[in-house]
């Protein structure tokens, strides 16, 4: 197999990697206490919608939320967020069919070094 090809096929792989493993969710307030998450986007019960960069997302600590600017925003004032979660699911279908796609790609190369010969 060349290097371009090689190349391509594990180029794709990540960006795959990085669209399916992990999804942004919508959750309530509760089913987040005392959890490690990132949180990307709140909503507060005034309507003030609050967005958090990927590369700096917003941290629960205890009851309360605390963003990258050291703001504390207390979990009683969200009505929604939005958190990073992984996605397993879409992971197994991931690994499942980039195994399944090189095993295939590796019969259609043997095969078709065998009827060059």
């Amino acid at each position: 197999m060349g290097k371009k090809p090689l190349m391509v096929l594990t180029l794709f792989t990540f960006v795959l990697f990085d669209f399916c493993c992990y999804s942004v969710k919508r959750v309530r307030p509760e089913q987040v206490v005392g959890k490690n998450v990132d949180v990307r986007r709140i909503i507060k019960h005034s309507g003030e919608l609050l967005e958090f960069p990927k590369e700096t997302p917003a941290r629960i600590t205890d009851n309360k939320i605390v963003t990258p600017k050291s703001i504390v925003i207390p979990l009683s004032e969200v009505e929604a967020l939005w958190i990073k979660k992984f996605d397993l699911v879409k992971t197994a279908l991931l690994v499942v069919g980039v195994a399944g796609t090189s095993f295939i790609g590796l019969i259609l190369a043997i095969l078709s070094s065998g009827a060059a010969d």
